[in-house]
């Protein structure tokens, strides 16, 4: 009696395809991640956590529309400085 060894290609676990990164203060401080976790109830969180994670693995993204009028220009100003700090790989 001869035995045949088969190989079964199982596909493996996707990686992320885009890490959430939150932003870090100079001093190492999240301020998202702290807002997210002494604001929002546990259902919340969940809720959130679900959509990062379908973002870092590549599911569909959801969409929305903005219903108020233009930005601020300190927002702006804001993010855009953040924007280049993490560009600069810096806190």
């Amino acid at each position: 009696m001869h035995r045949r060894w088969y190989t079964v290609n199982v596909p493996e676990k996707p990686g992320k395809r885009v890490p959430a990164i939150f932003f870090r203060t100079e001093g190492g401080g999240e301020p998202v991640r702290d807002w997210l976790k002494a604001t929002l109830s546990a259902e919340d969180r969940k809720r959130v956590g679900h959509d990062i994670m379908t973002v870092e693995y590549g599911r569909p993204v959801h969409g929305f529309i903005k219903k108020t009028g233009r930005t601020p220009a300190e927002e702006l100003s804001l993010a855009r400085g953040n924007k280049k700090k993490h560009e600069k790989g810096l806190p």
